[in-house]
């Protein structure tokens, strides 16, 4: 029986200890304690354009914390002006009325390309202007050592092309062969090629 109420005893005694040291923050002395957070001033972290929202934050000042909050900034929309439109020509661009904003780059502006001299017998009918052909450089003679060609050039300006004859070139021999066109060539006794002399044209 004795021994019962000695067990008691000690049972009683150490829970009364365990609770004097709790109470007098000896198993608590390393959590930490409750931070209240001194925040600073507003503050834009991402402005606010004409069609998205930006950010604002604020940060804690106390040393060592990185708490922060953030909201958002409306977009500002944009300020819209309008612009007169300018009609295409044959020569130069176009566009109709549009609207732009003045304090971005947002615009409704679309260009109309220039629509090009459509021409009859040398006389745009679009806008009357006379065409005067400008042409690039010849090409594509057709003549050949024996016979007579042409030559042609394009202008520029339209689809018209020009074309002029060119006179035959003279055979180039060796050994009694042609070696552009690969035809035998006559040679006189003192061994110079028979050639006709090429014709000669007019422009």
């Amino acid at each position: 029986m004795k021994k019962v109420f000695s067990l008691i005893f000690c049972v009683i005694l150490f829970s009364a200890f365990a609770l004097a040291l709790s109470s007098c923050g000896l198993f608590n002395k390393n959590e930490p304690k409750e931070h209240a957070h001194t925040l600073g001033e507003w503050f834009v972290s991402v402005a606010p354009t004409c069609a998205e929202n930006g950010t604002q934050k604020r940060v804690c000042t106390s040393e060592g914390c990185t708490y922060y909050e953030t909201k958002s900034i409306i977009a500002t929309g944009h300020d819209l002006v309008s612009e007169k439109g300018v009609p295409n020509s044959c020569i130069s661009i176009g566009w109709n009325d549009y609207e732009k904003c003045t304090k971005c780059s947002y615009s409704t502006y679309e260009e109309i390309p220039a629509t090009g001299h459509v021409y009859n017998q040398d006389i745009c009918r679009n806008c009357g202007q006379e065409h005067i052909h400008s042409y690039g450089d010849w090409y594509g003679d057709t003549a050949t050592c024996s016979g007579t060609g042409l030559k042609y050039r394009k202008c520029v300006g339209c689809t018209h092309v020009e074309s002029t004859p060119t006179p035959a070139i003279a055979h180039k021999v060796d050994g009694g062969v042609c070696t552009v066109c690969h035809e035998e060539v006559e040679q006189e006794d003192n061994g110079d090629d028979i050639v006709l002399p090429p014709e000669i044209f007019e422009e």
